[in-house]
């Protein structure tokens, strides 16, 4: 499965704590982000499209 680069922005406490999980986890923040995404997506039933 190819990848897209994007840029978001959050806020500098989520930043922290996201940092704080991926350091203490050595998963990277990426990782996460990829994580959440799909998650949403299926949330919402659009991962299949």
């Amino acid at each position: 499965m190819s990848k897209k680069r994007f840029t978001t922005y959050v806020t500098e406490e989520a930043y922290e704590k996201i940092k704080k999980l991926s350091d203490d986890t050595r998963v990277p923040i990426a990782q996460y982000m990829q994580e959440a995404i799909e998650d949403l997506l299926e949330k919402y039933d659009r991962l299949s499209e």
